[in-house]
């Protein structure tokens, strides 16, 4: 019974999806924090015109 290691593709995959859904995490926990000190999801008028 040998025990191969999975391949590369598999490991790349998986590391990205990970890397992906916890930067995806972070993003949304970093706007809800902001929103919440600003007020109700408020944005100020600059940010919108600017992006």
């Amino acid at each position: 019974r040998s025990s191969s290691p999975p391949s590369l593709g598999s490991v790349l995959i998986l590391v990205l999806c990970s890397a992906v859904g916890l930067a995806a995490a972070a993003l949304l926990l970093d706007l809800l924090r902001r929103s919440r000190k600003k007020g109700f999801y408020q944005l100020p008028q600059t940010a919108a015109s600017s992006a």
